[in-house]
């Protein structure tokens, strides 16, 4: 089973028991640290024309949403 927090980091959408399979845990290292975010599936579509590191491509994620 996927674990996740409870929310979209990108855009804030609630993961529950009948939408938890459209999201992803994401894993990345910033500065030697293990960064975990979990992302749902319109966030992929979204991030997959993005560019950088996937710390920045995170970061303008919630830029876009306002978070």
């Amino acid at each position: 089973m996927i674990k996740v927090s409870g929310c979209c980091d990108g855009c804030g959408k609630e993961a529950d028991c009948t939408n938890i399979n459209e999201f992803a845990r994401v894993h990345a290292f910033d500065k030697g640290e293990l960064i975990e975010f979990d992302i749902c599936k319109d966030c992929i579509h979204e991030i997959r024309d993005m560019s950088g590191s996937v710390i920045d491509v995170v970061r303008e994620l919630k830029r876009r949403h306002g978070r």
